[in-house]
């Protein structure tokens, strides 16, 4: 009955914040610590500049994921984008399959509670494609059979997150005549080839602050919660 609920009150969802809130409840009434919806891949051929836009995961982890650049080389998203089907991650097995560039991501995350879990690849319309994946503490992947409730259900959250995502940005767009500038522009043009913003400022010959502050404005235009959801919405939308 409860899970009946959570999921009425994610389809009637207004706000990120809220939805970011029941979709955390849901992940626990599956037996999962953490969730988060990606973007396997915002850039040009072949790169994997993707982003957590919405996620529980502890900040610290957040923090180093990003200043680490993780996003690169995380094979959950590499795989993400390139499977259609779901997939269990993590756990000894799993670690075997990896080169040890990819283990070291794992076990770093293993200090934050994060040590295996389940993702599920949405694919929809153009080129969008969502990656939604929980993951907790134990040592082997829970990975639910696909006769189960517990797998059907992951699929259903997914799908559901995804395409919020979708119509926020397509709200965006039909509701905003964004224009961004040229500075805006090439920003979130580097930010979607995977570039740090210091390694953005010293491209374009600016100061790290000019490109935070242009990153700042392009987000706050396109209503996004942060530059990679930014680069995503402008290149969604064809401004870069």
């Amino acid at each position: 009955m409860m899970m009946s609920a959570l999921f009425h009150r994610l389809d009637a969802c207004e706000q990120k914040a809220e939805a970011h809130d029941v979709v955390g409840a849901l992940a626990l009434a599956l037996g999962f610590s953490f969730f988060s919806y990606a973007v396997p891949s915002l850039g040009a051929e072949g790169a994997n500049s993707a982003g957590m836009l919405m996620t529980n995961y502890p900040q610290g982890w957040q923090d180093r994921y990003q200043a680490k650049q993780y996003q690169v080389e995380d094979p959950v998203l590499v795989q993400g984008h390139r499977n259609l089907r779901p997939f269990a991650w993590g756990g000894g097995d799993y670690l075997k399959t990896i080169g040890p560039n990819e283990r070291r991501l794992f076990i770093e995350a293993q200090a934050f509670g994060i040590v295996s879990g389940f993702a599920v690849p949405v694919h929809g319309p153009g080129r969008t494609c969502g990656l939604f994946s929980v993951a907790g503490p134990e040592q082997q992947p829970h990975a639910p059979d696909v006769g189960h409730s517990d797998f059907h259900a992951l699929l259903a959250i997914a799908q559901a997150v995804h395409s919020k995502f979708v119509r926020w940005q397509t709200e965006c767009a039909t509701l905003t005549d964004v224009r961004l500038s040229e500075h805006e522009r090439l920003c979130l043009l580097w930010t979607t080839q995977g570039k740090t913003t210091w390694e953005v400022a010293q491209i374009i010959g600016r100061s790290k602050a000019t490109v935070d502050f242009h990153l700042r404005r392009a987000a706050a235009k396109l209503g996004a919660v942060n530059k990679v959801h930014a680069a995503f919405k402008a290149r969604e939308l064809d401004l870069l």
